[in-house]
């Protein structure tokens, strides 16, 4: 929206509180025009666009809105618009004051402020399908040596390998596909580094035509691991099973699911971020693919991606 007095945009932070001018200067103006022309009513003048609009949050038409946002027109539009309308006043509000200066005097760093706290509230998606270039990964000696990837597009892992991208990430919801070739297939969530992490693995505790199988899981801090839980799958598995698994990481809170079915939740507030991971423990052969991640995947974290997108998506 446009001054009343001299047609130019209102900055961003003073829409909040003043809509219809762009400085107290100009709202003193354009009433003491009024009192000159006699005008007891305020109204809003015609205003001819700038010969060169200045770029805004949202352009009016769709054929210009990002791709981003043209894959959200599929949701309910006014969930959109109100959750845009609730989110942003908010979002900036919040990062417009700072405690021991009061409000912001520098319009560029306040923006920088609301750009960096819609980024890091926007929703993440990310996929693997452990292509030959596995440079997305790292282990404590650098990048993987000792994976494997056989013909029909599954990682074979070695050592700890943790995926750089979702080193960053706190609240996600981790899915991917596994089949256990020797003894289990280990895997990890929350990984800060190579000494903090929660570890869990599809373990067979007994061979057969119907083996017995097991979720494992226990967490590693400071390099030391500490006890283990174990949970039987509650459903018969063969040894050529592919698993489904899902681990659900909400704040202290975690879930996770095999094949569409709950199968264990416990709480632990030690690990507040981090990413995910797939090893093999010794004696054990396994493989993996179709990784898929999302983070804050709700409607504030979708509106914050279309102007803020944390990595590019």
């Amino acid at each position: 929206m446009n001054c009343y007095q001299c047609g130019n945009p209102i900055p961003l932070l003073r829409v909040w509180r003043d809509r219809e001018f762009c400085s107290a200067e100009h709202r003193s103006a354009y009433h003491k025009e009024l009192k000159v022309l006699g005008v007891a009513k305020l109204t809003r003048p015609a205003i001819s666009a700038p010969a060169e609009a200045a770029p805004s949050l949202v352009r009016n038409s769709p054929e210009h809105w990002p791709e981003s946002a043209k894959v959200l027109l599929g949701r309910p539009a006014l969930s959109l618009l109100v959750g845009a309308m609730v989110a942003l006043p908010l979002v900036a509000a919040r990062v417009a004051y700072v405690p021991n200066g009061g409000f912001m005097g520098s319009a560029a760093a306040a923006w920088q402020s609301l750009r960096d706290a819609v980024r890091a509230r926007a929703s993440v998606e990310l996929d693997e399908d452990f292509g030959d270039d596995l440079s997305r990964w790292a282990t404590s000696s650098g990048l993987l040596q000792n994976w494997v990837r056989d013909e029909a597009g599954f990682a074979h892992p070695g050592q700890l390998g943790i995926y750089i991208k979702s080193v960053p990430l706190a609240d996600y919801r981790m899915d991917f596909i596994g089949q256990v070739d020797r003894k289990g297939l280990s895997f990890v969530y929350r990984a800060m580094d190579f000494e903090n992490y929660f570890a869990a693995r599809i373990a067979v505790l007994q061979t057969g035509p119907i083996p017995e199988v097991a979720l494992e899981r226990y967490a590693v801090i400071n390099g030391h691991a500490g006890p283990a839980t174990q949970v039987k799958l509650p459903f018969a598995a063969r040894q050529d099973t592919l698993y489904a698994v899902q681990v659900e990481a909400q704040g202290d809170h975690f879930v996770t699911r095999i094949n569409g079915q709950f199968v264990d939740a416990f709480s632990d507030g030690r690990l507040r971020s981090g990413g995910v991971g797939f090893f093999s423990a010794p004696g054990e052969a396994a493989r993996f693919r179709s990784l898929h991640l999302t983070d804050r995947d709700d409607l504030l974290g979708n509106i914050c991606s279309l102007f803020a997108p944390r990595f590019g998506n």
